[in-house]
């Protein structure tokens, strides 16, 4: 990849060297990091990767799988179902190709949203590109970097793209694997009821969801909560996004 003043000569890899990280890596934290350097050296220092299945990434079938973006803003986010059915996303979603743009180019387009959306960019992110890639058994993600640089050229698009990518296919592999409870220490029931709440749902339809009764989705969210050492249930979402616990296959309970 190419060098140019967005990079930081700290942090800075080229394609090929990430495209063989990402050959030998073996764990999903392994992806992380390759996610993280590789952020880092393209000037869009956060990502969050958010998988769905079919035509889009929608409502009950989002899961956000790995994320680096700072804790309060990704709670932010959370909380204001930014990455779920705001006009915003649904623009980044609805394309097929690889989209670059800044947030501020947004305020005032998408009503209602204005004052979210500014919290973002005040926050640090105003620029993004986002990456539509699809992995094994037609698994479809969205892979948004975000940060506050100038809009790459199409060559240096092309290369986050594939890197993406190939990124996002080993990432489904590795999450694949079965989940050690030492790795993760939520139960399986814990983790349903805080992935259906990370998308927008409340105590009550998650627990229509999974058939059962709203004060025990209160109780595993509860112990989530201390597990995940979070302040409150949005905290623990976050945490158990930012450790990729929400899309780990578990045995049964």
């Amino acid at each position: 990849m190419k060098t140019n003043e967005f990079y930081n000569p700290a942090t800075s890899i080229s394609l090929e060297g990430s495209l063989k990280s990402v050959r030998e890596s073996i764990t999903a934290h392994d992806i992380f990091k390759i996610f993280k350097l590789f952020s880092a050296a393209i000037g869009l220092p956060h990502f969050i990767v958010i998988t769905g299945n079919g035509a889009g990434v929608r409502n009950e079938s989002r899961s956000y799988v790995l994320t680096n973006f700072p804790n309060p803003v990704l709670n932010f986010c959370i909380e204001n179902d930014l990455f779920g059915e705001s006009r915003f996303f649904q623009r980044l979603q609805d394309g097929a190709l690889p989209l670059a743009g800044s947030i501020s180019e947004y305020l005032g387009d998408t009503p209602g949203e204005t004052e979210a959306l500014k919290y973002i960019v005040d926050s640090g992110i105003d620029s993004f590109t986002c990456v539509p890639v699809k992995g094994p058994h037609d698994t479809e993600a969205r892979i948004l970097y975000g940060g506050n640089r100038p809009l790459p050229d199409h060559a240096e698009m092309a290369e986050i793209a594939y890197l993406s990518m190939h990124a996002f296919n080993k990432l489904q592999f590795t999450l694949g694997e079965e989940v050690s409870a030492e790795k993760n220490p939520l139960t399986p029931r814990e983790t349903d009821c805080l992935r259906l709440s990370a998308t927008g749902l409340s105590a009550r339809e998650v627990a229509a969801a999974l058939d059962m009764a709203v004060h025990t989705v209160n109780y595993h969210i509860a112990n989530a909560t201390v597990k995940t050492r979070a302040k409150n249930k949005t905290h623990a979402v976050a945490e158990a996004i930012r450790h990729g616990w929400l899309n780990q296959k578990r045995s049964s309970a």
